[in-house]
């Protein structure tokens, strides 16, 4: 088998807004650290994400020193420290809900930054953050399991294959459409060395000690048409050819979601150890 490396990794600090790249990436009991570790809600508490409002595409997390630092229209608002936590006082907490999960947030009370957010996204939101008091599993096919997850939609890691989006990319330009990049589909962990679509079959592998477990294909939203730098609709694709080629069950694949068992670090050029290559796609 050819080696399997990770190309590129990244992080969304706050769901559905912008990404952070990073060389390393911490893994602690709930996925990759610092990923959705923060949300925008409405004043019932509901999740809101680009699907609705695309330009939170434009709303740029910055960690720094252990900060967490919101960029909107280019000022800065400073909201959190994420590595303070035992340090801060209680916080009022917020019922919050993403997709089927009810669960409590901690409200980030900065009233700049609240405004900001409301101004930016034309109605009053609030910015929220997973925390102690905070508790998510992760379920499959009605399962509930061991596995946390923060503020991601269901699952704690996304993983994309480099070569996938090739192939993605071939069929596009084939009927005159542009290339897609891969930030449309917002994974974790980028790899090469898998052959297009191969990932449906990467059952599971290691990483510095850490096990990755694939537990099903990514299913996608209307997300991947928005252009991730000026948080702009760009019409139906790849929405549309992948409807034509990679739709299973009435829904549309690209990806995988994973979980993972140990805590450490990966590293960007780290190798896919123990990789298992199943026969089955993991659809």
């Amino acid at each position: 088998m050819p080696e399997i490396r990770i190309e590129s990794l990244w992080i969304y600090p706050i769901k559905s807004c912008g990404a952070l790249a990073q060389n390393q990436l911490l893994v602690d009991q709930e996925g990759p650290l610092w990923d959705r570790k923060w949300m925008i809600v409405d004043e019932s508490g509901q999740f809101i994400t680009q699907r609705t409002h695309p330009q939170m595409a434009l709303i740029q997390p910055i960690l720094e020193k252990g900060q967490l630092i919101v960029e909107i229209n280019g000022e800065q608002f400073p909201a959190a420290a994420p590595l303070k936590d035992s340090l801060r006082l209680p916080q009022e907490l917020m019922k919050v809900q993403v997709w089927k999960s009810s669960l409590q947030a901690a409200l980030v009370q900065n009233a700049e930054l609240t405004q900001a957010l409301s101004d930016w996204l034309g109605k009053k939101v609030f910015l929220v953050e997973y925390g102690k008091n905070s508790q998510r599993k992760v379920t499959l096919k009605g399962e509930e399991l061991k596995n946390s997850v923060r503020f991601a939609d269901g699952f704690p890691w996304l993983l994309g294959n480099l070569e996938s989006l090739s192939e993605l990319n071939r069929g596009l330009a084939e009927q005159g459409t542009a290339a897609i990049p891969m930030n449309r589909f917002r994974p974790n962990i980028v790899v090469s060395g898998l052959a297009a679509y191969e990932e449906d079959r990467l059952q599971s592998f290691n990483v510095r000690g850490i096990r990755f477990q694939n537990l099903k294909g990514c299913a996608r939203c209307p997300i991947t048409t928005i252009d991730q730098t000026n948080g702009i609709k760009t019409g139906h694709e790849p929405l549309v050819y992948l409807a034509a080629h990679r739709k299973f069950n009435g829904q549309v694949y690209f990806g995988s979601n994973l979980v993972s068992e140990g805590e450490g670090f990966i590293k960007v050029g780290d190798l896919l150890e123990q990789a298992n290559l199943i026969a089955s796609p993991i659809i």
